[in-house]
């Protein structure tokens, strides 16, 4: 008889005891084999941890009583500035890619700003660019886009 080599997975329960449990007996679970099987794949849970440390960072900052307004609207400046830079930094297939992980890992606020980064590109371009710009092949018989 084969041997076979078993893929574990680690289950940290809410009274924080941690489970070693077969793959093959957690993907019996639908919310388990989601997240095993699922595409988020490690960029982009990189990429959305990085933008929720980020953000917990400047948060646990704004926190701290703070006597001087002038640094309160210089930190709100900073994580603006950060959020802007880190969206318009990604790819088109990293957007998409983080679009999709940021639904499934229900974080709203990076969602939120991945989709309004795809308006931005689709704002004030005739449907021509969007497909240009999207790589969306014309489907439309002659005619027939009005």
């Amino acid at each position: 008889m084969e041997s076979k080599v078993t893929r574990m997975i680690k289950i940290r329960s809410c009274d924080g005891a941690v489970l070693d449990v077969p793959e093959e007996v957690a993907v019996q679970s639908r919310l388990i084999r989601h997240a095993v099987e699922d595409f988020v794949t490690a960029e982009t849970l990189n990429l959305a941890f990085e933008y929720c440390t980020k953000h917990a960072d400047f948060a646990a900052a704004a926190a701290i009583p703070a006597a001087d307004d002038e640094k309160k609207k210089a930190a709100e400046t900073e994580i603006k500035d950060w959020t802007s830079s880190f969206v318009n930094a990604l790819s088109m297939d990293v957007l998409y890619d983080l679009v999709h992980g940021s639904n499934y890992l229900a974080i709203e606020e990076l969602m939120d700003l991945c989709c309004e980064r795809v308006a931005g590109m689709i704002r004030r371009k005739s449907a021509e660019e969007v497909r240009a710009t999207f790589d969306i092949m014309n489907d439309f018989p002659p005619n027939g886009e009005d």
